[in-house]
């Protein structure tokens, strides 16, 4: 996990940061692995928030995680998307 300074503010888990990261630079495999750890490391701390965001990432880069794994939020909605009945 990143933490700023003295514990004043906590990022969340490193591999959701390098998941954008592979995504902004086009490398899908390597952002499924790392978010895949994040939304994992998440859910170890019981981090529900943390997991709602690595959620939407998943959604941003339009990639589908490991159905194994999806723990938070199953119905999260990105602006750009409409509600499915």
């Amino acid at each position: 996990w990143a933490v700023d300074g003295i514990a004043g503010c906590c990022w969340g888990p490193v591999d959701l940061e390098l998941g954008r990261l592979a995504l902004a630079l086009a490398r899908r495999d390597d952002a499924l692995e790392h978010l895949e750890h994040a939304r994992a490391s998440a859910a170890a701390a019981g981090a529900r928030l943390v997991g709602a965001e690595v959620d939407a990432v998943f959604g941003m880069g339009n990639i589908r995680p490991n159905p194994a794994l999806a723990r938070f939020s199953p119905k999260i909605q990105l602006p750009n998307q409409q509600a499915k009945n």
